[in-house]
């Protein structure tokens, strides 16, 4: 969300809107490879009760909130230069091309959400720390990066990238 806000203070008005179309693309991937993340505290904290491990629970929630996030991801993001102008019109066009990228991006912090969740569930309270610390790498990369909107794509893959691979190693 405050990727829009940077958005508007640095940008057009029109290159605002282009952009508040392509967050609104992530917001399709966020939510929807989300759908799970809603289940990890109250099937985690059933496992801790009933004295068994949960990591068996997580995988299976991990991976199949990742089989949906790159399902949509697949939908919006790869083939989103068909799909998106069907529902947006010729609007999008001008942020198409920023789809793969952008999609990806958001698929892995909604990974990394994943990963965030379990982890506070369980008490451990580094994963959240480390999640605010690349967004805050996030805000400041994108005060630094803004001539046009890829500059800001290009801050959000990387930082998610990094962000997932960090965490997702540190979860194993």
């Amino acid at each position: 969300m405050l990727d829009v806000i940077f958005a508007k203070h640095f940008f057009s008005p029109k290159v605002a809107g282009q952009y508040a179309l392509l967050a609104l693309v992530g917001k399709m991937v966020f939510y929807f490879g989300s759908l799970l993340t809603n289940l990890i505290v109250p099937l985690i904290s059933r496992d801790e009760g009933k004295g068994k491990n949960p990591e068996k629970t997580f995988t299976v929630l991990f991976w199949g909130g990742a089989a949906m996030t790159f399902f949509i991801y697949l939908i919006v993001g790869v083939f989103g230069y068909i799909t998106m102008p069907i529902l947006f019109h010729e609007r999008i066009q001008p942020v198409v091309s920023y789809f793969p990228l952008y999609g990806l991006a958001i698929a892995l912090f909604t990974l990394s959400n994943q990963i965030v969740t379990y982890r506070l569930s369980r008490k451990q309270y580094i994963y959240p720390g480390i999640a605010l610390f690349f967004s805050m790498i996030v805000v400041a990369g994108m005060s630094m990066l803004h001539k046009n909107i890829s500059d800001i794509v290009y801050v959000v893959f990387a930082v998610s990238s990094v962000s997932f691979i960090t965490l997702f190693i540190m979860n194993m």
